[in-house]
């Protein structure tokens, strides 16, 4: 075996699940930008101890 390297099936594995996270974080990101859905959250929802009214 001159320079060919094996990776266990979990460490596949792990970087096709990481991936796929990733994917899902944006775009339910974009989902919420792109639909509008962002304009009604605001900051003031998620603390409104902390944003002056």
């Amino acid at each position: 075996m001159t320079g060919a390297t094996t990776r266990p099936a979990g460490t596949v594995a792990g970087y096709v699940l990481f991936g796929v996270v990733v994917l899902g974080i944006l775009l339910g990101l974009a989902y919420i930008v792109a639909g509008g859905f962002g304009k009604t959250l605001s900051f003031a929802h998620v603390f409104p101890a902390i944003v002056d009214k």
